[in-house]
Formats: C-alpha cells, structure tokens, sequence
C-alpha cells in the first residue's frame, strides 16, 4: 500500500522542519504571593509596605517609557478595539529592513485585561498600619515594544505597569533561521513564514535544529537591558528577576515539490496530494507541553511521565494547553497552580 513518503519520493527539493511561533509569558516568581509583595517593598528600603509605594514604581516605569519614546523618536500607536496589530506593525518592520535599522520599530499601546496586585488598608495604628494585598483583575495600558532583532527578525514585548510586572514575548523560529542563513551567506528564497528553496538544504536543516532555550534566554537578556523596566539591577540581584514559561509554541514541516507526485504502482487513479507544481506544502502542529532538555536538541513533545529538573536557567511550561483548558474548564472546577509541568533547558 502505498504511503505518503513513497507518493513524495523524488518528488521534495526542500523539506524543513523547524520551530514556528513562540510566544512566552515572563514572570517574577518571587512576586508570586502576598508576602513575598510586601518583602519586596520592604527590599525596595520602604518601612510601610503601603500599595501606594507599588503605584509610585508603576508610574516612575510610565515616565520612562514616555522619555524612552521621545528619546529614540519611536512612533507610538494607541490600538483600539478592531485593530488587526499585526498588521499596524507589518508597515514599521518594513519600513526599517528598507532602512536598514534594527531595533524598537514601533510601540503600541492598549488596554487590555490583566491580573495584578492591589492592596488596601486592614486595621493597625496611624504610625504602623496593616496592609493587605489581592490579585484582581483589572484594565490598565499594556505597551507593546515592536522589535526588529539582528538575531531574530520582527519579534515583539508586551509589558505593564503593575505588579508583578509580567512580560510577554512573541518570536518566530522560522525568522530566526532565516537571520542565522542570512549572516552565514546561506542563499535562500523566502516564505512569509518559512522558506521556498535553499541552495544549501543541510545547512538549512543544521541551523533549524541548532535553536535552543539559550537563544531565547539571549534575546530576552539583551532587550531586557535596552528596554525601560520596573524593576532595578539592584531588584533583580535581590533576585526579583523574570523567568520564562511557554504560553504556545508551533513545530512547522515544510516540503517543496518540484512535480507531481506519483500514483501508487498499477493505480489509475489520481494522487490524494493536491498541490500546484513546485509549490511549498506545510504542515503545523501546536503545543505548550513541548520540552529541551540539554544544549542544542530539537523541541520534543510532552511524555507522561514528569520532566527533568532543570540544571540551568529554564523557560516552564504550563500543564496544559489554552484550548485544552478551556474544554476541561467546564467540566472541572478552575485550579490555581505555580507549578509547571515541563521546562526547557539551556543546558549552560
């Protein structure tokens, strides 16, 4: 019987599997709890942990964003409600590969739901009083940093000004490859999202498997210095610094053809595989139960059995992906949990 590998054969110039888009969520696990808010202000040198001291930090992280814009002559956009973001930031990206620059292209800014801590008085005297923290759901600004990286092509970091100052970050392993060919003069014929030929498939198919945690971590490292943040050099020595959890993360397979394929051996009829000659076919899997463990090893699915304990830095990920839980939400009560489920490894 024949396959879809013997109805390919001879027939695939350029077959790449590589990792698609990322997107991680940043976080600072030692803001996790209410007591751990109140060391930190205690750390920051304050002798009333008082949520007002949390509003100073979130509005001095504001002003900086604001001179930072100024600074470097950014355009800002404020997105609304319908506004495709992507697409807003497709004409800043173009603007600079045209130019030739790299770095923040654009900033946009939204209000968007999120979680944060809020506090309020709870007894106690005027000269020490008592206060107590929850996490709340509320509506403030959310600024996007639309990035144009030397090793990672158009990417962006979303940030807020509340505690506990979580980070989003959005990048694309088909755009870091094609960074990587391009600055190792690897000629290569672009997708919008992958690629259509290469004049050197191994190499190619080297520098897809060679992307790891330790490049993530490198990118993160680098803008986190560049970009204005809440927190300080001297917090994250007090080791209030941000570690990485996957939010999603997609494997593509793409196969170039360079003909028909051919029918089963003695079969009259046509090929199951419908595709215009010489065009790219691409396959897309999604996961957030995807793990490295080690340097320089391809991402593998989640098994059943628990992950390793990292040895190094790690990005997390959580037990289940989005569309997973939201089927499993109702049918189960919804569960709170800081623990991930598997973790990537730089190996370092």
């Amino acid at each position: 019987m024949a396959t879809i590998s013997s109805l390919l054969a001879d027939h695939v110039s350029l077959q790449v599997r590589s990792v698609d888009r990322l997107f991680l969520q940043g976080y600072v696990p030692r803001l996790m709890t209410e007591g751990q808010v109140i060391r930190f202000l205690l750390d920051r040198g304050f002798p009333i942990p008082s949520p007002a001291v949390l509003g100073k930090i979130g509005r001095d992280y504001v002003n900086q964003i604001n001179q930072f814009i100024a600074d470097h002559e950014i355009p800002t956009v404020r997105f609304v409600k319908g506004d495709v973001k992507e697409e807003i930031a497709r004409t800043h990206f173009a603007r600079a590969e045209r130019e030739g620059r790299y770095g923040v292209v654009m900033v946009g800014v939204a209000q968007e739901k999120t979680s944060a801590w809020r506090g309020w008085r709870d007894g106690g005297p005027d000269g020490h009083p008592h206060f107590v923290y929850r996490r709340q759901s509320i509506f403030p600004h959310n600024y996007y940093f639309y990035i144009r990286d030397p090793d990672w092509g158009p990417a962006f970091i979303k940030t807020v000004a509340y505690a506990p100052f979580p980070v989003w970050l959005y990048l694309n392993g088909n755009e870091w490859a094609k960074q990587q060919a391009a600055q190792r003069d690897i000629s290569f014929k672009a997708l919008d999202n992958g690629f259509a030929s290469c004049e050197n498939p191994e190499a190619l198919a080297a520098i897809c498997h060679s992307l790891s945690a330790g490049d993530v971590h490198a990118f993160f490292d680098r803008w986190q210095a560049a970009l204005p943040s809440p927190l300080t050099d001297e917090d994250r020595r007090r080791g209030y610094a941000h570690a990485l959890a996957f939010r999603q993360l997609e494997i593509s397979d793409t196969a170039r053809l360079t003909g028909r394929p051919r029918a089963a051996p003695g079969s009259r009829r046509r090929s199951p595989i419908s595709s215009p000659s010489d065009g790219p076919i691409r396959l897309r899997s999604s996961s957030v139960g995807a793990s490295v463990a080690g340097p320089r090893v391809g991402f593998t699915r989640r098994s059943s059995t628990a992950a390793p304990r990292p040895r190094s830095r790690s990005i997390t990920a959580p037990r289940r992906s989005s569309s997973t839980s939201k089927r499993a939400a109702r049918s189960e009560p919804r569960q709170r949990s800081t623990t991930p489920a598997t973790s990537v490894s730089d190996g370092s």
